[in-house]
């Protein structure tokens, strides 16, 4: 990895913000929010660059503190990302900028548009983890889901020595890292994108672990905790896309969390699972903002 994959600027506090660009340098920008576990380099490959680039958008992931390049930040919550958003986006010289928040980073999207909206140019969330106010939110997970989930908090020095265990030999065999992906992962179009896209995913996943998986584990162990931010303070419009065949996260929290902000656009996608193509992210990207204010 390196050039626009590898690059950090430092906070007010000291601390490093990764991220990664991706598309036309020029283009309209578009800052993204990775899941868990991932990182910059979620959306930033081969194959997205040059997707992005064909429709005129600079996508930028950002490392969420603990995450691939970014240094931690202990306690941190969602309410407290917007704040290294901004520098960010000073830092590279953004006035305004849309947001897109990836499975578990779609809270952190919401936490933009709830604290700094006069930034942002559009919002969306595309196979996002829904709100823990939601009837039965927990139990919506599928068992296996809810089976990781409860192992990381309740024997969270196990769950560390584990997955510590199981980043070391990926470093050997990248591919090792997604075995728990195809086990949950089954429907036809995760299936095929795992086939075609196993490198890139592989890495991005081994990234989310470079300094250790206590991020990781914070991100999963908070999942039904209350929000630390206003989501009915979210007025902006939120595009909300979801796949009818996601099996990570079901689409009832999709629908709920429309149904839950004060301004937003269900876009179900039918028979798509969790994972999506460079063709499909450029098509949202590009959505997003072309048609932002």
């Amino acid at each position: 990895m390196g050039g626009r994959r590898e690059q950090t600027i430092t906070l007010a506090d000291g601390r490093r913000l990764g991220f990664a660009e991706a598309g036309d340098t020029e283009g309209a920008p578009l800052l993204g929010f990775h899941g868990t576990p991932d990182s910059r380099l979620l959306f930033t490959a081969a194959g997205y660059d040059e997707a992005l680039r064909d429709v005129g958008v600079r996508f930028v992931g950002v490392d969420r503190p603990g995450y691939g390049l970014s240094d931690p930040k202990p306690g941190r919550g969602h309410a407290d990302w917007p704040a290294d958003v901004t520098a960010l986006a000073d830092a590279l010289g953004l006035d305004r900028f849309a947001v897109l928040g990836y499975s578990r980073g779609g809270r952190y999207a919401l936490s933009c548009a709830s604290l700094i909206p006069d930034r942002l140019t559009g919002v969306g969330v595309l196979s996002a983890a829904g709100s823990p106010d939601m009837p039965g939110f927990y139990r919506s997970y599928p068992r296996r889901v809810r089976m990781e989930l409860a192992f990381a908090r309740r024997a969270p020095a196990l769950w560390t020595r584990l997955t510590n265990s199981n980043v070391r030999r990926a470093a050997k065999r990248p591919g090792a890292v997604l075995t728990p992906f195809r086990l949950l992962l089954t429907c036809p179009a995760d299936r095929a994108i795992l086939a075609s896209d196993a490198r890139d995913l592989a890495n991005s996943v081994m990234e989310a672990g470079r300094q250790g998986p206590e991020s990781w584990r914070m991100d999963e162990t908070n999942q039904r905790d209350p929000l630390d931010f206003d989501l009915d303070a979210v007025t902006l419009p939120v595009k909300v896309w979801h796949g009818t065949a996601d099996q990570l996260v079901p689409i009832a929290q999709a629908r709920h969390l429309a149904g839950r902000l004060a301004s937003a656009e269900l876009i179900e996608l039918p028979n798509v699972g969790h994972l999506h193509t460079p063709e499909r992210i450029a098509g949202i990207a590009r959505e997003l903002t072309q048609t932002s204010g």
